[in-house]
């Protein structure tokens, strides 16, 4: 697939989510509903959800990269000279 076919699908895929996204939020039927939430609440609770963890598993990745580094080997004098 070129570059220019994988941009307009991007592209493509991106409107047709937000026009999809923007039907739940606001436009959908206030009866529809999936495990007793309306949609529009879906719409708001799966995105923010999505954002927390990342932002924990970024955190968490932080931590474990400064946990399990090495620290860094002391320096080496200059054979006692001073100044």
């Amino acid at each position: 697939m070129s570059e220019r076919s994988m941009g307009f699908l991007l592209c493509l895929l991106s409107v047709i989510i937000v026009v999809v996204y923007t039907w739940m939020l606001f436009l959908s039927p206030s009866n529809w509903e999936i495990m007793d939430k309306q949609i529009s609440w879906w719409a708001l609770a799966i995105p923010v959800y999505i954002i927390v963890l990342v932002f924990w598993a970024i955190l968490i990745w932080i931590g474990w990269a400064m946990a399990t580094t090495k620290a860094p080997p002391p320096p080496i004098s200059e054979g006692g000279k001073e100044g």
